[in-house]
């Protein structure tokens, strides 16, 4: 089953190489906690909005330790994003 809302938008952190997709554009994101790893990739996929966050940086520039975790979660949880982790 796909679960599709044009109301919410689907988001991701992650660290697997997605640099472009059609119809998406990177946007300039700050956060009162600092800047997140990078710019944020907005846009739509088959009439989902989503949004994609590079954790280490377009291109893996950014070593775990640098990554500014609060910034990167509140970014996108601005953005309306869920967070979910494995335990």
């Amino acid at each position: 089953m796909i679960l599709k809302d044009s109301n919410r938008e689907i988001g991701v952190i992650g660290g697997i190489g997605i640099y472009d997709i059609d119809g998406m554009d990177w946007v300039n994101l700050s956060t009162h906690l600092g800047d997140p790893s990078d710019q944020l990739l907005i846009g739509g996929l088959n009439g989902q909005k989503i949004f994609f966050l590079p954790r280490h940086r377009r291109g893996h520039k950014i070593t775990p330790s640098e990554i500014n975790y609060p910034a990167n979660r509140f970014a996108f949880k601005s953005r309306g994003g869920l967070l979910a982790t494995k335990k």
